[in-house]
């Protein structure tokens, strides 16, 4: 019993010790806050080191300072040369390990780009931009190309496209196989290709969707430059600033030359001193390319499409530049029995099929013939024959069809428009008689308003009235029944519209003095709202007199100008194709955004090949 109650006090007084030994450790260790950490992982070491030659191992061991995790490696990895097999990487402690699926190839300097793959494990801060560098032979290759990539219709930057480099100079290189150098392009369409060896190149972008370094996709937008890359020795000149310690002390130069810049501080109160050198070396060389889709080769029928019983589409892949035949099966002898109407792109060939006899079949067959191409592109004759469907209502085949007659009218008009007038089938004649345009005041007619008659040329179905506007006035449009007669035998209802005219005075202009451009070119006004590119109206170099483009009856808003080197003359932009070595048509922006106001003119003085630009404004009176 002595024995028991010892034991018990011995556990007792063990047990009061420790809780207070834990009480008094908890109560120091307690955490209190702090900065978050923003510190990205810094490299510890790396076996074999960084930058080494003559490389002989088959992996990498690469140690940083903390636990590290990966953010998109796959996509964000990249090697130059490029493998055909990609390397295994994985977490391995505080670092990671690489070890190479294929042999690498002899005296060739390799680049292991990570881009922001590697981040701290707890807060995710990017190592930015790591690289392990090595040679397989006895000397690290030195030479570099760096520049940008954009689109080439509307010269915004290009990201994530393959920028790629070949020894190999042959045109058809890019559609077989992989290249000697690759490069990523940043956010702002930006890319770097370094260490690489003192020869000539061919240059190739690419929009890699299959990830296989290979042009094999019509799909994938490309760009390539006109000439190779060679790397030339030349005297290269370099100015280092030696900044003074007051402004260096608290900023660095970055801020400094932007504070200096906003409050007109002169470089003699911040230069301390300006080193000048020169030496004979290889400079970097800079290249643009533009990015653009090549257009199709093959011509085939896409798809159709018969949305209404008298009305069948045949969509294509890309214009039918040839002419096209579309035989109706089933029915001998028969003339006549079609109009046809081609889209604007010239893709889309529409039917109206005007014997009811015919259309009010459910199922349609057809033989399409047209230029297509077979497997090596050679021009041939093709015949497409195709079955076509309807799915008819209850009623539909004897019912009498009648529609509205739709209008571009609204309570505000324009005084540049005319108005366009649209039914749902190809307008056969117009009674003009039936039309009147009434000049209105509170509701009491005053007199009626000269027009004339225009067929849209692009579409069967649509008309214009061309009128010479007053402005500030109300007006009346009355079309009565019957008046549109169409190939069918269908009718439309009374239409009849009121609505005003917008004062003079609310439009502004822009007007254009032009000069530096030589050839046909399209002036394209833009707004200036919005990501995407709308294109609001078009001049052509036929419409400049005496050197001025004007675009008048503006509402006030923020405008922006676009100008095409219309190479071929066809009115359109047109883009590359790189076995013809055809770049894409030139395009340039007029480097200003206009904020047209009311009653004002804007008249600006470009010139296009030194982009200098006078712009005055004045009121108009």
């Amino acid at each position: 019993m002595k024995r028991t109650a010892a034991n018990i006090l011995i556990l007792c007084l063990v047990s009061a010790v420790l809780t207070l030994t834990f009480y008094r450790c908890a109560k120091v260790v307690t955490p209190v806050g702090g900065p978050r950490d923003t510190i990205p992982p810094e490299l510890v070491r790396a076996d074999p080191p960084n930058y080494s030659v003559n490389f002989e191992s088959d992996e990498v061991e690469i140690q940083f300072n903390e636990f590290i995790q990966f953010n998109e490696l796959q996509q964000q990895f990249l090697s130059s040369p490029p493998f055909e097999e990609d390397p295994e990487i994985v977490m391995k402690g505080k670092g990671l390990q690489i070890e190479f699926a294929e042999p690498l190839r002899d005296s060739t300097t390799y680049t292991l780009n990570f881009g922001n793959a590697i981040t701290d494990f707890r807060e995710g801060n990017p190592l930015r931009n790591f690289k392990y560098v090595f040679s397989t032979g006895p000397d690290l290759d030195s030479m570099e190309v760096k520049g940008n990539v954009t689109g080439a219709l509307n010269l915004r930057p290009r990201a994530d496209i393959l920028v790629m480099l070949y020894e190999e100079l042959t045109d058809s290189i890019p559609y077989q196989q992989i290249p000697d150098y690759v490069s990523r392009t940043n956010e702002d369409g930006t890319f770097t290709i370094s260490n690489i060896r003192l020869d000539t190149f061919k240059i190739f972008a690419l929009g890699d969707q299959n990830a296989n370094y290979i042009y094999d996709n019509i799909q994938e937008p490309i760009a390539f430059r006109d000439s190779f890359i060679t790397f030339e020795r030349q005297m290269i000149e370099e100015h280092d600033t030696i900044y003074k310690e007051e402004y260096l002390d608290t900023l660095d130069i970055e801020d400094t030359r932007k504070i200096a810049d906003t409050l007109n501080i002169p470089d003699s109160v911040m230069i301390d001193t300006i080193i000048h050198r020169e030496y004979m070396g290889y400079p970097t060389r800079d290249i643009s390319l533009r990015l653009f889709n090549e257009p199709p080769k093959a011509q085939y029928l896409r798809t159709t499409q018969r949305q209404m019983p008298s009305k069948v589409d045949f969509v294509f892949n890309k214009p039918v530049e040839d002419s096209i035949e579309v035989e109706l099966l089933d029915t001998t002898g028969l003339e006549n029995w079609y109009l046809q109407e081609k889209s604007l792109r010239q893709d889309t060939i529409t039917y109206w099929i005007k014997d009811s006899a015919i259309y009010n079949r459910q199922y349609l067959g057809f033989a399409v013939g047209y230029t297509g191409t077979d497997s090596v592109y050679n021009e041939v004759w093709t015949t497409d024959t195709v079955e076509i469907g309807y799915a008819f209502e209850e009623g539909e085949r004897t019912a009498v069809d009648s529609a509205q007659l739709s209008s571009n009218l609204g309570n505000q008009f324009d005084l540049n428009r005319d108005i366009r007038l649209r039914y749902r089938y190809p307008v056969q004649s117009i009674d003009t008689g039936n039309i009147t345009l009434y000049e209105t005041i509170k509701d009491s007619i005053v007199g009626e308003k000269n027009f004339q008659v225009r067929k849209d040329t692009q579409d069967l179905n649509a008309f214009w009235l061309d009128v010479n506007w007053d402005s500030e006035t109300s007006y009346n449009l009355r079309i009565l029944p019957q008046t549109v007669k169409t190939i069918y035998n269908v009718y439309h209802d009374t239409l009849e519209v009121a609505f005003n005219t917008q004062a003079e005075d609310h439009y502004g202009s822009l007007i254009y003095g032009l000069s530096g451009v030589e050839g046909d070119f399209i002036l394209q006004l833009l707004s200036a709202s919005g990501d995407e590119e709308n294109v609001l109206r078009e001049k052509y170099n036929e419409d400049m007199k005496k050197g001025i483009i004007r675009f008048d009856y503006l509402d006030p808003g923020d405008y922006r100008v676009k100008l095409i080197y219309d190479r071929n003359g066809n009115k359109k932009w047109d883009t590359g194709n790189y076995l013809q070595n055809r770049q894409p048509e030139r395009v340039i922006y007029h480097p200003q955004t206009f904020n047209v106001r009311s009653n004002w003119e804007y008249e600006i003085d470009w010139n296009v090949v030194n982009t200098k630009v006078l712009i005055r404004k004045k009121e108009e009176e």
